[in-house]
């Protein structure tokens, strides 16, 4: 967050009367609060959150269908004006981005469930991977199947980015790191029990989730390795 500190004190100067200013972040609350101290007051600040991207980081890493058909989320203050509100909807439209508005605090819950958890899992396994091979190394790299596979490219993201993300979502990544905890233990019981109707549920169960988010063209059906 020192970051938007120190880019913001740097442009407010030069922000033109009546610009909309706006960002791409991953956590909103903190966000919108500190700029707002550090901004004229003839600047619309609206925040947004272009939910797209690989873990590759930089301009070099953008391609023209990067937004298509991906959502981004406004955040807008209690300050913003409805009229800036909606041309900047219209900018990330013209991307091919969906458009939805939200307030600061549902972003910030909602990400931890949807982005945030997801990294710092994928971190995780992946950091477990690396202790194993280094203590007992059984080429697995060599054999990652699908799974690791595609844990390895999440836990591929900018390693500042996703630092200042946790640290700047503490209390929603917390409860969802809590909750996982919780679900793992309850899933490490039916193993140890040997209770196959409740792994079977608790797996049909979450198999849905995959078709849901085909049906609503966040991914496609057939293999995709790369995401390109």
């Amino acid at each position: 967050m020192s970051s938007y500190k120190n880019v913001v004190l740097k442009i407010s100067s030069s922000l033109k009367n009546g610009a909309i200013l706006t960002d791409v972040g991953s956590v909103k609350k903190k966000a919108i609060a500190l700029i707002e101290k550090n901004i004229p007051k003839n600047i619309s600040w609206i925040s947004s959150h272009p939910i797209a991207g690989t873990e590759e980081s930089g301009p070099e890493s953008g391609f023209a269908e990067l937004f298509k058909n991906r959502w981004c989320i406004l955040t807008p203050s209690k300050k913003s004006k409805q009229k800036d509100l909606k041309l900047l909807g219209k900018f990330w439209k013209k991307l091919g981005s969906r458009v939805d508005v939200m307030d600061a605090k549902q972003h910030d819950f909602i990400l931890s469930i949807t982005s945030h958890m997801p990294h710092l899992i994928a971190y995780n396994i992946v950091n477990t991977t690396l202790k194993i091979k280094k203590k007992k190394d059984h080429n697995i790299v060599k054999y990652s199947a699908g799974g690791l596979r595609d844990f390895t490219r999440i836990a591929a993201s900018n390693p500042i980015m996703w630092r200042d993300i946790f640290i700047q979502n503490p209390e929603n990544t917390l409860k969802m790191i809590d909750k996982f905890i919780e679900n793992l233990k309850d899933l490490r019981g039916a193993i140890k029990r040997k209770n196959e109707k409740k792994l079977e549920k608790i797996f049909m169960r979450t198999k849905k989730i995959r078709k849901e988010i085909i049906e609503a063209g966040q991914d496609i059906g057939k293999p995709d390795f790369g995401r390109k």
